[in-house]
């Protein structure tokens, strides 16, 4: 059925939120307390909400692109040329419904991301027109990866806002290492990073939304990730109270407590960190839009980024722009997986960079079309490439990381008490897949067939309530071994309350091999009433290792499974490291994310001190203890717990005054000329 939504393309939308944000401007511009403008809301098309439903359609979106098009093409002869259409005027086309892996395709999710920077960038000239010279921030939320669909292109935003607010969600045992990824899509561009909305929802199928917010532990290693990220600015989502999404309150929990505690400890050692900046890594991760926009995320750019930020081996995504603008000479190394499709100006800045003594690691399909899909044949680059054998991608990345480490600016020995592990997460259905919210009401059982890609330690499925909580109804969760009649190895009992898709998981108490086949089984109440409780799934037969069951006979559908597949992680996982630096006094931020003990022994590269080796003490800042000289560090770390390893300068005060009275002449101009924030 049709469901309304607005359109960002209408005159009245835009026109109208001229005027609102103008106001508000003009009102609160004087405010000492405001920091920064934040644009937008939570700007998305109705395809992120709504997967598989693409907008928009609207007369005044289709005038747009049209005229969006005459802009990239100039004449209806050459889009036609491209398109391989036959066109009299611009007049006449149509966007394709819905979009396909074509260049018609392309072009209209090329102008989906420029309709939403423009509209960002409208904000932008409304709010500077009031405001001179606060920051304004573009506002980004959900999941990134998903960037046709949400319509959050980091490069463009860029072009549109002097940085980024950011309010990711961080959800469970953190699989994606989501909050890190957030940092990565936006820290090549070098402006302010703002997470003043992040987020933790810790599942609970009784919480409303089917979570509740930080923890204790989560609170400190998210504020301290975003601390060794170089955020400008941290706020937790929320104080108090909840959503329909999640109960978001930290007052009066646990984590109100921990994060007093953080927030004090920060403030404690800002005068050590302040002016600090994420130092500029050697390795940069190429995404190439045109590859992104049709084939989506690629699933070895996920692991990559897991696997560096696991290794401790900076890097940034970096774009088509910044590829094309030349800003591959700021880094020693680019890596590129699995992009079939690469702009042919960013290839030629590939080859650039190659003859520049660059190194260029690159696996899976490569460059095999432009940026108008044409085939390309005969491709060769010159200088260092290493090509990774493997077709695969994910194998194909796995050969080419190990290379990767020289550029590594730090080594990290650890030893922990309890050895890292890492819960990946395999679904039978996609989350965008879903679109089948079957009843449970009227039937004995439902279940679903799922083989086991490795060791299970627990399965989890979601339970939509249709828009309310069910109170008075619950069921029975059970995983049989092979079918509807094996032998049932864990069952729990789900009571009520029941929040919308709450996600109730159930713990395997045993370890079976690769390919053993579990039967994930629902016994709903018999008396339950209709449109109470369902499970999510999807209307076809996508899943190819299993099927759907209804009463124990099988259907032609998938329902939604999740599997938690534990994988064991190096030791030097179980610790993050982030790289600050002010320019003469590098430290490391340490996070301990397993529930044991850490130790840690370091060592720093040289090419980070300003200074002989031998004039540097390693201070952990939280502690005030002294743990290392020169470039050498040793320390413990607490479960969950964090340290701040600071390699100060000894210097003596004459020094230092004389450094800072030479520059002060320099500090002043900037602030004249405008060059400097509030």
């Amino acid at each position: 059925r049709k469901l309304p939504w607005v359109s960002i393309c209408h005159p009245a939308i835009v026109e109208g939120t001229k005027r609102f944000i103008t106001a508000v401007a003009r009102a609160l511009k004087g405010s000492p307390a405001l920091a920064y403008w934040v644009m937008g809301g939570e700007s998305l098309y109705p395809t992120y909400s709504f997967p598989g439903r693409w907008a928009d359609y609207s007369r005044n979106a289709i005038l747009h692109f049209r005229a969006w098009l005459g802009e990239r093409y100039g004449r209806v002869e050459a889009l036609n040329a491209a398109w391989g259409t036959n066109y009299k005027g611009f007049e006449e086309v149509e966007p394709p419904r819905p979009p396909g892996r074509d260049l018609p395709s392309l072009d209209w999710h090329r102008f989906r991301l420029h309709a939403m920077a423009e509209r960002i960038r409208w904000h932008y000239a409304a709010i500077r027109a009031e405001d001179k010279r606060r920051p304004i921030l573009s506002c980004n939320h959900g999941d990134l990866r998903r960037l046709t669909e949400l319509g959050a292109d980091p490069a463009l935003y860029a072009s549109v806002s002097d940085g980024f607010e950011t309010g990711q969600i961080i959800v469970g045992d953190d699989p994606l290492l989501f909050n890190l990824l957030y940092f990565r899509f936006f820290s090549s561009f070098g402006r302010p990073i703002c997470p003043a909305r992040l987020a933790y929802k810790l599942p609970d199928p009784k919480a409303r939304g089917g979570g509740r917010s930080f923890t204790p532990e989560a609170v400190r290693r998210y504020v301290y990730e975003c601390l060794g990220c170089g955020a400008w600015h941290v706020g937790l989502v929320q104080w108090s109270g909840s959503l329909p999404d999640g109960e978001w309150g930290i007052k009066g929990t646990p984590a109100f407590l921990e994060a007093r505690k953080v927030f004090a400890e920060i403030l404690r050692i800002r005068p050590w960190l302040d002016r600090s900046w994420p130092v500029k890594p050697k390795l940069a991760v190429y995404l190439p839009r045109p590859t992104w926009a049709l084939w989506g995320f690629r699933p070895a750019w996920l692991e990559a980024h897991r696997e560096l930020a696991r290794r401790h081996i900076p890097a940034e995504f970096v774009y088509d722009p910044q590829v094309k603008r030349g800003d591959l000479k700021d880094y020693e190394a680019l890596l590129l997986v699995d992009a079939p499709a690469v702009p042919e100006a960013a290839l030629k800045a590939i080859y650039d960079f190659l003859q520049r003594g660059g190194t260029f690691l690159v696996g899976g399909k490569f460059a095999e079309l432009d940026e108008n899909l044409r085939l390309r044949k005969g491709l060769k680059l010159p200088g260092r490439v290493v090509r990774a054998k493997p077709q695969d991608p994910l194998r194909a990345l796995r050969e080419l990381l190990p290379k990767v480490e020289r550029w590594r600016p730090f080594r990290l020995a650890v030893s922990p008490s309890r050895k890292p592990v890492f819960l990946e997460e395999f679904r039978t259905v996609k989350w965008a897949q879903r679109n089948l919210a079957e009843d449970m009401s009227g039937k004995k059982s439902l279940g679903q067939t799922v083989r086991l890609p490795g060791p299970v330690r627990s399965i989890l499925i979601s339970t939509p309530t249709y828009l309310k909580r069910c109170e008075e109804f619950g069921f029975i969760l059970r995983v049989r071994m092979g079918g509807p009649e094996g032998e049932v190895i864990a069952e729990k009992r789900v009571n009520p309350p029941i929040a919308d898709n709450a996600w109730h998981e159930l713990k395997i108490p045993r370890d079976d091999p690769p390919g053993t086949v579990y039967y994930i089984e629902v016994i709903p109440n018999e008396d339950l009433p209709p449109r109470t409780l369902g499970w999510w799934g999807r209307g076809e037969d996508i899943y190819p290792e299993g099927t759907a069951f209804v009463d124990g006979r099988p259907v032609a559908y998938d329902r939604e499974v999740v599997l938690k597949i534990e994988r064991p992680l190096p030791e030097e996982a179980a610790v993050e490291a982030f790289l600050l630096s002010d320019g003469t006094n590098p430290a490391l931020v340490l996070v301990n994310v397993t529930d044991g003990m850490a130790k840690v022994e370091g060592v720093m590269d040289d090419s980070l001190l300003r200074d002989e080796p031998e004039k540097y003490r390693a201070v952990e800042l939280i502690s005030g203890s002294e743990v290392g000289r020169g470039l050498r560090f040793g320390l413990s770390l607490k479960p969950h717990g964090t340290a701040v390893v600071f390699f100060e300068r000894q210097i003596e005060r004459a020094k230092v005054e004389r450094m800072a009275s030479s520059l002060k002449p320099a500090i002043e101009r900037l602030d004249r000329e405008g060059f400097l924030t509030p």
